[in-house]
């Protein structure tokens, strides 16, 4: 009697897996679906949520603690087009700018500089509703598109054979990339081939960007700086041992919602944010206390406590040395930006012009040997 073994089907094939949801990640899966809609794509996130270092949109608070510009960026300023994410220009508000010198016994200077000390400046470029709104709009639009977004999967092994690469033993692609800070691949995924000598250690050297600072939003009723005719531009705490480097005023006067925002380091909270803008503007009196909401965000769980590094080596072409043809490295820390949100855009349209470009190759070798492309897809 003939006996049958029924059997699950095969996992797929991956035409494209990316390893980290940052911006750069999700543009890079978002580029590739949009070249080549019939592909395979998915994203693997360890965390249990889309954004990396720009997942910090709190849901309680209408401010961003992402980013504001006093640059224009061809770049981001197309992509934040293309996704239909508004920009708009941070208001001039008065003519001087806070310096407040703590080692002069909290003297005030003024300068009439219309705020440009910093890049949060009058004038600056802010995106609606902060950067963590780009990888959200990203991730949409690869599911769109057939690509999957998978959290909560953290890619412990990486692995090439005979053009194929397989991650954690049970997920396969034809092409890998990874978008993830250069110190987190070094020390928390195995390679197979390793990885040569010089890279592993560069990528060691290479400091995250943002790691271990963050940023803060104070939030009143009324601009008690505004009103002073000032523009809020200051030093901070961080002299004297606290947790406040500098701030600015990350208002939406437009809306009539006002607020203080700043750069805080690691160990920072939301009580001793609270006191510390009591140092930095305790001569306002009653009009400091008047807080009505603080929120802050420092990156301090990305799980390389400890290294010493800088960003001496951000661009290196170490950074960027592929695996076996079939693994790419992407992220902000290995372009020359500098660990901005450029940076980020940079390196994921970089990662996601290699693997098109290498799939098209594929398919042109297929071609001249009179093969069929099977499920590779040519660029569209």
């Amino acid at each position: 009697m003939a006996s049958f073994v029924s059997s699950s089907p095969p996992p797929p094939i991956y035409d494209v897996v990316v390893v980290g949801s940052g911006i750069a990640g999700l543009l890079t899966a978002e580029m590739v679906l949009t070249s080549l809609p019939n592909s395979k794509v998915l994203v693997l996130e360890r965390n249990n949520a889309v954004g990396g270092r720009a997942q910090v949109v709190s849901p309680n608070s209408p401010f961003d603690l992402g980013g504001a510009w006093s640059w224009s960026d061809d770049r981001l300023s197309k992509l934040t087009t293309r996704l239909g994410i508004k920009k708009f220009a941070q208001p001039s508000k008065g003519s001087d700018v806070i310096l407040q010198d703590l080692y002069g016994g909290g003297q005030r200077v003024t300068t009439h500089t219309g705020g440009q000390l910093l890049a949060c400046g009058p004038g600056a470029e802010r995106i609606e509703g902060g950067v963590g709104g780009i990888p959200l709009t990203l991730s949409a639009s690869i599911q769109e598109k057939g690509g999957e977004v998978k959290l909560n999967t953290e890619v412990k092994r990486v692995k090439v054979v005979d053009g194929i690469v397989t991650l954690n033993d049970d997920v396969q692609a034809r092409y890998v990339v990874i978008a993830a800070p250069p110190q987190l691949i070094a020390t928390n995924v195995e390679f197979d081939p390793p990885l040569p000598s010089s890279q592993l250690s560069t990528m060691l050297a290479t400091q995250t960007w943002m790691h271990g600072t963050g940023k803060a939003i104070i939030e009143y009723a009324l601009p008690w700086w505004s009103v002073s005719g000032l523009n809020l531009c200051s030093t901070g705490t961080s002299r004297l041992g606290g947790h406040i480097d500098v701030t600015w005023d990350n208002s939406d006067y437009t809306n009539g919602k006002y607020a203080i925002g700043m750069f805080v380091s690691e160990g920072a909270t939301e009580d001793n944010v609270r006191e510390e803008i009591e140092v930095i503007f305790g001569g306002d009196g009653e009009k400091v206390k008047g807080i009505e909401r603080v929120t802050v965000k420092v990156w301090d769980d990305v799980g390389i406590k400890g290294l010493s590094a800088s960003t001496a080596t951000y661009g290196s072409e170490t950074l960027r040395m592929e695996l076996g043809g079939r693994v790419v490295f992407s992220g902000t820390e290995t372009e020359d930006e500098h660990g901005h949100i450029e940076g980020a855009v940079i390196s994921g349209e970089r990662a996601a012009k290699t693997v098109l470009a290498k799939i098209k190759g594929d398919n042109d070798k297929m071609r001249e040997g009179g093969e069929c492309a099977g499920d590779i897809r040519a660029p569209a």
